[in-house]
């Protein structure tokens, strides 16, 4: 919830200053960073260092960065909330595929998805989410064992082979 509400803090700044792309850009690599860096998560959230340290070291690692997203990382420094980093910039994303009319599916499969068969699970995604654009995100889960499972916007699709077992197992 906490997170929620910072990102819909610096969507709203955002769409004011016409900067979503340029916001969603800054998460996206500030994000990629700290996962390339754990240590530097631990700078940031560390109780001894001082804020202004923290923003020092954030203004000098982030060269180039836009001065909107910098003070909002600031903001998140001083609240003791940088932590949340990566929920707000997930929570951001989902805000911006909304506007855009984008639903992000995760589907999983026992192993990675061809092209072919993301072209195929597309095209039949696309007749049951009618006037969106759709984002395919492959998640390869071995306990499916064969077939998919696909979950976007709450609802869950699945066509898992491990599904089907389970369903046969219950008529038995």
């Amino acid at each position: 919830m906490i997170a929620f509400e910072y990102a819909k803090a610096i969507f709203e700044l955002a769409s004011q200053y016409n900067k979503h792309e340029i916001i969603n850009d800054n998460f996206s690599v500030f994000l990629k960073l700290l996962k390339d860096n754990p240590d530097y998560v631990k700078v940031l959230t560390f109780p001894n260092i001082s804020n202004d340290s923290k923003k020092e070291s954030l203004k000098n690692t982030l060269i180039g960065f836009d001065d909107l997203f910098l003070d909002f990382l600031y903001v998140l420094v001083d609240k003791r909330r940088i932590s949340i980093i990566e929920e707000i910039g997930q929570e951001y994303a989902r805000m911006e595929r909304e506007i855009n009319n984008v639903t992000k599916v995760d589907v999983y499969s026992a192993q990675e998805l061809t092209k072919e068969e993301t072209k195929e699970i597309l095209s039949k995604l696309e007749k049951l989410i009618k006037g969106q654009e759709i984002l395919i995100n492959n998640i390869v889960d071995s306990s499916l064992i064969g077939g998919i499972k696909a979950v976007y916007n709450g609802k869950e699709i699945d066509f898992s082979l491990s599904k089907k077992l389970t369903d046969l197992k219950k008529s038995l």
